[in-house]
């Protein structure tokens, strides 16, 4: 399963005509200063004044202008305001090229993901965040997060009011800045020209509650005549979004409808709206001999309907072949004519309502309080400064601190089929026979983290001509403490009066136990049942606190200058080194160390290191300039030799030319390989243990629906019968750990080719780029799920190697029992596509113009597995195959008014053999005496299909000589996310939305920033 969202393609300004475009490209800064921020000077202006040389990202050699054969998108901080975006993640999920696949952000709190709960990270291209390097002006970010699977870095330590631009190169680097440069570098441009000190305060409001952000900063620096200096704050917030604070998070229906009429055949509640169907069962107990069957503890309509229950028990959850079954036998113990085949509808059409009546005793909403975005809190602290030492040399500095409070608001239920001994339990209403309840429980976790960066450097003139350098060290460290509440198994055991086995019945809280606080636990309780109850719970509930430590020291060496002069132009160069060393320690719970949670995973201690020597170098030659049809051409090289400890020797290298055809036009092309060795919990992640429900993972369930002939072929194989339900199975245990000694270190190749043009005609800038980039050997966990589908479906047989499975004869026949999950290398993923931005400006009597347009169309999108299947994600749920979004900004005097529409492309989780049109609940009764075929089919109709979106949004801002209010509206027309059919997809969901980060779950929003400097 793949996850990811955004919510669109970002404002004015924001567009990437890239390095090398032959047009004006600004950096508009948040600055008082109306005529420097209006200071744009075109690039023919920049190659003019030789002295105004830069570092852009994607080189290390000093450059004249925007010249490089690479394509960069700029993003400004003055966009980010117009648009209301105050998170870094949201700033960057604006761009065409993270847009296009899913990004981690705190839409996933319930899930185990790398970096922990409350993490934000940014992937390229959909390649991973861990193959795409964060910078800080130009220097690389180390790792923040919790759990085990720390190595990608958290966006959250990064304020989105310390930005003044963020550059993001948009090909792998690997030669050029190192490992994880894979698909490219976000490199964030902090600001340091401030002489005076700027706060703001800005905050949004969602139209229908929840997911309120507050944040308010302030900056201060001062201009030395030998340095300057520049402090700044950020105090962020973000409420939660829970999922009963919109009704498409809480209540998952069906939504399915008849394929032929277009009817709705939902079934629906006693209002006549869609039955809730999240698949839960709050308040259930569940006899397991003799006939697994559910029983709710308060009478209902069917209680005469159907044998089996007790006094004060009714009987729920039954499948509609139960219910059918029922009615059929109460018809013949009534002698009625519903048995005669004329009137086999009419049989249908009253099970059918009685199955209706089922759904509405089974309650399902039993975590309306849960969180569908999760709480932060954080506070950042930053300061940079330089002082010249004098004879052109300066030392130079910066200083991070950030710390983090998150939290996930939670429901879990508790189930005890692991336990024969409630067989003999005193509170079992079915005694003799083993049964047990679901019981709602607290299941909320929380993190703390502190982030520390230093770096000190010093930077000047090498004493021979034209050449200057750069060495600094760098130092960084992310201290996280998780805490999640789980069930202490010990704890529960004794609660429920169970031995150590859970076999045997030996009287609640015995003696040893009871001075700990000991509180009996009587399962079937029916204040328990329902979600309330507190003693007990409070005493088998306990916090579990682990701790994350990853730290990151860095020392680098750079000098770059001009070697000599050739007809067309200076040769330039840089040179360099880096020695690198990085840690990790995960040190979980020691109940969750020692397996002692109940339903739970269970987890070792993560720890490692791994240190790196490199060296490296970039070459800059003209080739040809002042010639028709070669105004310029360039050719760029870099190398870079590379030692792991862990994985030995390696080099990478990058080729690009970079050719000014006729003054409008501008064509570019790169070639280069990038390296990754594996992250340091790819290598040493702990074993650790997860449970994932039959449901979810097995897709020989009911194999006689499928279409696919080779999963029918391979399940029959297997002697699983085509109607197999996996009822009452347990969830399979599911393994992951670290592959050190058995992992291969990635390699990868990126190829880019762009043409720019900038007719002399307008003020009309054009980039088309096209980009392609295959990784080799790729490091990853292909999912519980995907193992058991790839085997079954015969993408590869290696993968049924991965999993065991009861034999029939086994009990219960056919489980799926264990998974093994851990970071394999598979063969390639190969990913291409075509980047379009386009900027026109234009002066008008009444104000001046400025409209961008960026698109991204991801052309392919595969991953070759180690057996040779191949699995195509382009235009799946979360992966759209296009993005787009235009902005267009009037600016009149000291007013600003700003529109920005934001695009996401059609997706679909539909599949060739499957289609959409499957046999519904009904199909279980297919062959039943009495019912026609055609009604026992009963065909629906289920829509895994997300539709292009459009989000709009709008804003105004007032800017005078010291101060500034901008406010706006984002999802300006309340667009709701895509709204998809329950069940089978293979993106998760909550309700009927897909757990994707490009589903805006909001809804329409305002925002207000006031800002005052001095």
């Amino acid at each position: 399963m793949k996850f990811g969202s955004k919510k669109g393609l970002f404002g004015a300004s924001a567009v990437a005509l890239a390095l090398g475009l032959a047009g004006p490209v600004a950096y508009a800064q948040d600055t008082q200063d109306d005529e420097a921020a209006q200071n744009q000077q075109t690039e023919d202006d920049q190659a003019d004044e030789s002295e105004e040389e830069i570092v852009v990202t994607g080189s290390r050699i000093r450059r004249d202008a925007f010249t490089s054969a690479s394509p960069v998108e700029l993003i400004t901080s003055e966009s980010a305001t117009l648009e209301g975006l105050g998170d870094t993640q949201d700033i960057l999920n604006n761009s065409t090229a993270v847009s296009g696949s899913g990004q981690l952000n705190n839409f996933f709190g319930g899930f185990v993901v790398q970096g922990g709960p409350g993490v934000n990270t940014v992937s390229l291209r959909g390649l991973g965040s861990i193959r795409t390097l964060v910078m800080v002006n130009g220097r690389r970010l180390n790792p923040a997060g919790t759990r085990g699977q720390v190595g990608a870095v958290d966006l959250n330590v990064i304020p989105a009011s310390l930005i003044e631009r963020v550059e993001v190169l948009l090909d792998g680097a690997s030669s050029i800045y190192g490992s994880d440069a894979v698909a490219g570098v976000v490199n964030v441009i902090t600001r340091d020209n401030l002489d005076g000190g700027v706060i703001s305060a800005g905050g949004t409001q969602s139209f229908e509650g929840g997911g309120e952000e507050f944040s308010v900063n302030g900056a201060w620096g001062h201009q030395f005549d030998r340095g300057n200096l520049t402090a700044s704050f950020e105090y962020f917030e973000r409420q939660d979004l829970n999922l009963d604070d919109r009704d498409y998070l809480l209540c998952g229906r069906d939504n399915v409808t008849d394929p032929d009429t277009g009817r709705s055949r939902d079934f629906l509640d006693d209002n006549g709206d869609p039955q809730c169907t999240n698949g839960t069962l709050t308040g259930v107990v569940n006899r397991r001999t003799g006939g697994a069957a559910r029983f709710i503890q308060t009478p209902g309509s069917l209680a005469d309907t159907f044998t089996g229950s007790l006094p004060g028990l009714t009987r729920v959850a039954m499948s509609f072949a139960q219910v059918y079954a029922a009615e059929r036998n109460r018809a013949i113990a009534a002698g009625t004519n519903l048995l005669i085949p004329a009137n086999a509808d009419a049989l249908y059409a009253l099970a059918t309502e009685r199955y209706r009546q089922n759904l509405l005793l089974t309650p399902s909403d039993f975590q309306p309080e849960s969180d569908a975005i999760s709480s932060v809190e954080r506070f950042t602290a930053f300061m940079t400064g330089n002082w010249d030492v004098g004879d052109n040399h300066e030392i130079y500095g910066e200083a991070m601190y950030n710390h983090r409070e998150s939290n996930q608001d939670g429901r879990a239920q508790l189930f005890f089929n692991a336990f024969n001994g409630t067989r003999l339990h005193p509170q079992n209403p079915f005694a003799g026979q083993i049964a047990d309840s679901t019981v709602t429980r607290r299941s909320n976790s929380w993190q703390s983290i502190d982030f520390y960066r230093g770096v000190f450097g010093i930077r000047g003139d090498l004493p021979f001509g034209g050449w200057e350098y750069d060495v600094y060290g760098q130092v960084g460290k992310s201290e996280g403490e998780y805490v999640s509440e789980n069930v202490e198994t010990d704890r529960l055991l004794w609660a429920l009066g169970l031995n150590a086995t859970g076999t045997t019945f030996v009287g609640a809280c015995p003696v040893g136990v009871a001075d700990d606080g000991c509180t009996a636990f009587n399962p079937w309780d029916p204040t328990y049942v329902s979600g309330g109850g507190s003693a007990a719970l409070d005493y088998i509930v306990q916090e579990q606190v682990g701790n994350t430590t990853y730290e990151q020291t860095l020392f680098q060496a750079v000098a770059n200058g001009d070697l000599f002069d050739l007809p067309a132009g200076t040769v330039s160069m840089a040179v360099g080194a880096e020695w690198r060393e990085e840690s990790i320690d995960d040190i979980p719970a020691a109940n969750i160390q020692s397996g002692n949670v109940f339903g739970f995973t269970s987890a070792g201690r993560t720890k490692g290191t791994d240190t790196v020597s490199e060296v490296f170098g970039e070459i800059s030659i003209p080739i040809l300039a002042g010639q028709p049809y070669f105004e310029e051409l360039t050719f760029d090289g870099s190398y870079r030799f590379t030692d792991y400890e862990s994985y030995g020797q390696n080099d990478t290298y990058k080729i690009g030319l970079n050719w000014q055809v006729v003054p409008s036009v501008r064509l570019r092309a790169t070639l280069g390989t990038s390296y990754r060795a594996p992250a340091l919990f790819e290598l040493f992640l702990a074993n650790q243990t997860g449970f994932q429900s039959q449901v979810n993972i097995d897709p020989c369930i009911e194999w006689g629906l499928s279409t696919n002939n080779v999963l029918r072929t391979r399940c029959a194989a297997d002697g699983i019968p085509d109607d197999y339900t996996a009822a009452g199975t347990s969830s399979a245990t599911v393994f992951t750990g670290g592959g050190a000694g058995i992992l291969d270190a990635e390699t990868s190749e990126a190829q880019t080719f762009g043409i720019i043009w900038r007719p002399s005609f307008a003020d009309l800038n054009i980039a088309i780029d096209y980009y392609e980039i295959s990784v080799l050997d790729q490091v990853a966990q292909f999912g519980a799920a995907n193992i058991l589908t790839a085997c079954y479906t015969g993408q590869g047989d290696d993968f049924c190697t991965l999993f065991t499975r009861n034999s029939g004869t086994d009990t219960p026949p056919f489980q799926v029992n264990t998974v093994n999950n851990s970071y394999v290398n598979l063969n390639q993923q190969l990913t291409r596509g075509i980047d379009f931005n386009l900027r026109y400006e234009h002066e008008f009597p009444f104000a001046d113009m400025t409209i961008d347009t960026r698109a991204s169309w991801t052309l392919e999108d595969e991953v070759t597995l180690f057996g040779g299947g191949i699995v195509d994600f382009n235009s799946d749920l979360g992966e759209p195959a296009w993005t787009a979004g235009t902005s267009v900004r009037f600016d009149r005097d000291d007013w600003t008014f700003f529109w920005d529409v934001d695009v996401i492309g059609p997706q679909s989780d539909v599949t060739p053999e499957g289609g959409e049109v499957f046999t519904f609940r009904q199909g279980a009764i297919a062959g039943i005496p009495g019912v026609a075929p055609a009604v026992a089919a009963n065909p629906v109709f289920f829509d895994w299909r997300a539709e292009t979106r459009f989000y709009h949004d709008a804003s105004i801002r007032y800017r005078s000589d010291n101060w500034s209010l901008t406010a706006g509206v984002q999802n300006l027309f309340d667009e709701i996310p895509p709204i998809i059919s329950g069940g089978g997809t293979n993106s998760g969901r909550l309700g009927n939305v897909t757990l994707t980060s490009q589903s805006d779950i909001l809804g329409r929003r305002a925002f207000v920033e006031l800002s005052r400097s001095w």
